[in-house]
């Protein structure tokens, strides 16, 4: 049986890295959460949604790298469907009869034999774009974890977009030495900057995220859902973008010392590009900032100028990874 042991702390944005941590520390494992969200990329990780909110873009294609970052772990995941079949389904008014006739039983079944399951969405306002993990059940209500809850169980309250049954943990440590994590992690993230693998069709990630990114400020318009000026959502974006790397950072400098002289070198260089990603956005953190920088014309425009300098240094970074 897979055991949950729910662990969250501040400064923690990344949900499904936050299940993952819960998972293993379940099976008696205690993985950095700043590991984790190196391995499924979301260190590095670049998407744009142009029909949603900026300040929810960051909940996004969080498990483009998910089956693999969790086979490293040893966790055997089951998606109950193609991640790109979630395309359209939180506004398909028949997908709430399909999820409960087809999927909350093979849900119920699996936790019948002490497997939980991952899932995107479902979850009471404000929590519906969180990743979490259902725990348990009480006939066909379906109750589980996710961020920002302070550790309490929350009923699924709308279909899940997107559910992983999470089947086995079988650990293997060679799968978890550094130089594996390291080259894992180089390589998403080369493939993320590409906008690989491909996601939602409505989703950019990398490279192509950025252009979405600066047409939305170069358009002067107010954010299409919020309809405000969009500085609360610019200044969350940044926030969890500064987070996210110095998450990385934290870890590749950390990890550089057990790597040999050409991966130690490649994460220093990785290191110091996300520590002048997160320094350069910092100021752009707080919605006062960005409130009074829209205002204005020459405001805007260095707020465009931050964003093209970050594109420049990631993209210089990827360039100098060569994941084997």
């Amino acid at each position: 049986m897979l055991e949950i042991r729910w662990t969250e702390e501040p400064e923690q944005f990344e949900s499904l890295a936050v299940c993952l941590k819960s998972l293993l520390a379940g099976q008696d494992r205690d993985v950095p959460y700043d590991e984790l969200v190196t391995v499924l990329g979301l260190g590095c990780a670049t998407v744009a949604v142009p029909d949603e909110c900026l300040a929810w873009w960051w909940t996004y294609a969080r498990d483009a790298a998910l089956p693999t970052a969790a086979a490293l772990y040893g966790l055997r995941l089951r998606p109950l469907h193609p991640r790109e079949a979630a395309a359209g389904l939180e506004t398909a008014a028949e997908y709430a009869d399909h999820f409960r006739d087809s999927y909350v039983p093979l849900v119920l079944a699996a936790l019948a034999h002490g497997q939980p399951a991952l899932v995107w969405g479902g979850w009471p306002e404000p929590l519906n774009r969180f990743w979490g993990v259902i725990a348990s059940a009480q006939k066909t209500s379906l109750s589980g974890f996710t961020i920002r809850s302070d550790g309490q169980p929350h009923k699924l309250t709308a279909p899940a977009l997107l559910v992983y049954v999470v089947e086995d943990h079988q650990p293997d440590d060679s799968a978890e030495e550094p130089a594996v994590l390291f080259t894992h992690a180089a390589r998403v993230a080369v493939q993320h900057w590409r906008g690989e693998p491909t996601t939602l069709p409505n989703v950019a990630i990398g490279e192509q995220a950025y252009d979405v990114w600066q047409e939305r400020l170069a358009a002067d318009e107010p954010c299409p859902v919020c309809a405000d000026s969009s500085a609360r959502c610019q200044s969350q974006m940044m926030h969890v973008r500064v987070s996210a790397r110095r998450h990385l950072t934290a870890w590749l400098r950390r990890t550089a010392r057990e790597l040999d002289q050409p991966q130690r070198e490649q994460a220093a260089r990785w290191a110091s590009a996300c520590e002048r990603v997160a320094e350069r956005l910092q100021p752009y953190t707080h919605s006062q900032a960005i409130q009074a920088l829209l205002s204005s014309p020459t405001g805007r425009a260095e707020l465009r100028q931050a964003v093209a300098d970050t594109r420049a240094i990631e993209s210089e970074a990827v360039r100098a990874l060569r994941p084997e």
